[in-house]
């Protein structure tokens, strides 16, 4: 199913041609992420008779590629792919439920390990030749707390430093996303609740840069005195990190106190693109560079495509260039349904409206 539409872009000055398309081939597939130009899909499905995910890929023609398994790996799932789409990210679970790391390459069925055997690792993303991979630990590792590595095809799998702020804390610490050369990995540190040792609710930004570790971002917002923890919110900009914290946008289900914010589920590497939701009502938000906060129905409606009444239409990641953004919505029958958006610029330069918060109801001073 397609659609093709300009937007309706009431202060831009060009614009943009959109394609919208159902992916009914992958229904009850699970996409996780896409290639350079958005060609290529991975992520998981439900095996037959079964309670276990299977990793996938899907170039866009015939029916998607279910990857191999491991002697011993009862379950799978596909984190990332290659600029070019053709080798794959796969987490992998063994029966012990320890989790490892493998590349899959189009040609070849055999998956690669690339964490060490005793597992306990998560994959978070590739560079763009397939070369390099990051993720994190779900374990303690010789340093007492969590590490984020990386792996490349030259030097094999290594520990990244930890930031020198948290050495002293027992942190969770994960790399989440790497340039294009692999020179720069961008991650997440989290750390536990005073309250609660067993929470890791709270996160600070950083970065890896030639493998030195260069600190954490520390927000503008105020940590809560209450509470003497940082803020779950941390986006790119200090204004879109109060506007998230304060709930600016105003929703009726939205409690007056004690809510943490609108925890972000995915952003793009260059900060001009975010996705998030509601913890009050659920709803799914979107903060991009030409339009601040929006629902996120809100702004795919003002993009001039009306195609679902679904509660749950909501995003899940963006292409590298941000021209291509894929999501899932539920049919009549509840089951799950990949979409794909394809625009000729990037999705976070077009602006939908000229009102605050895509025209929504007035934010909360």
């Amino acid at each position: 199913m397609l659609w093709t539409a300009l937007a309706l872009a009431q202060a831009s000055t060009s614009k943009p041609t959109l394609t919208f398309e159902l992916l009914p081939v992958l229904k009850e597939f699970t996409v996780l992420g896409l290639n350079a130009d958005g060609t290529v899909l991975v992520g998981a499905v439900m095996q037959e008779r079964d309670t276990r995910s299977q990793a996938f890929r899907w170039n866009g023609q015939g029916v998607p590629e279910r990857l191999g398994c491991q002697p011993g790996i009862c379950e799978s799932v596909a984190k990332a792919v290659s600029a070019n789409g053709k080798v794959v990210v796969v987490q992998g679970t063994d029966s012990a439920d320890k989790t490892h790391v493998f590349l899959w390459k189009e040609g070849n069925a055999e998956l690669e390990e690339v964490t060490p055997q005793q597992g306990g690792f998560f994959a978070e993303a590739i560079n763009a030749d397939g070369s390099i991979v990051v993720g994190g630990s779900g374990e303690r590792q010789e340093q007492g707390s969590e590490v984020a590595f990386v792996w490349n095809r030259q030097k094999g799998w290594k520990a990244l430093p930890s930031p020198s702020e948290y050495n002293s804390v027992t942190s969770w610490v994960t790399a989440t996303s790497i340039s294009e050369n692999g020179q720069t990995i961008e991650g997440l540190v989290s750390f536990p609740l005073q309250s609660d040792q067993s929470q890791f609710p709270e996160s600070v930004k950083t970065r890896w840069v030639d493998g030195q570790n260069t600190g954490v971002e520390l927000p503008s917002v105020s940590p809560s005195a209450s509470e003497n923890t940082i803020p779950r919110v941390l986006l790119t900009e200090a204004q879109i990190a109060e506007k998230f914290a304060r709930h600016d946008l105003f929703d009726p289900e939205l409690p007056e106190a004690g809510a943490h914010g609108v925890p972000i589920d995915w952003e793009s590497t260059d900060g001009k693109l975010i996705l998030g939701h509601q913890i009050a009502g659920g709803s799914s938000m979107i903060w991009t560079q030409a339009n601040g906060i929006c629902k996120f129905k809100d702004w795919f409606n003002l993009l001039g495509l009306n195609v679902t009444a679904d509660e749950r239409f909501k995003g899940v990641r963006a292409s590298d260039d941000g021209r291509v953004l894929i999501g899932e919505q539920r049919d009549e029958e509840g089951a799950n349904v990949p979409w794909r958006l394809r625009a000729d610029q990037a999705l976070s330069s077009i602006t939908v409206s000229d009102k605050p918060y895509c025209g929504a109801a007035l934010a909360r001073e």
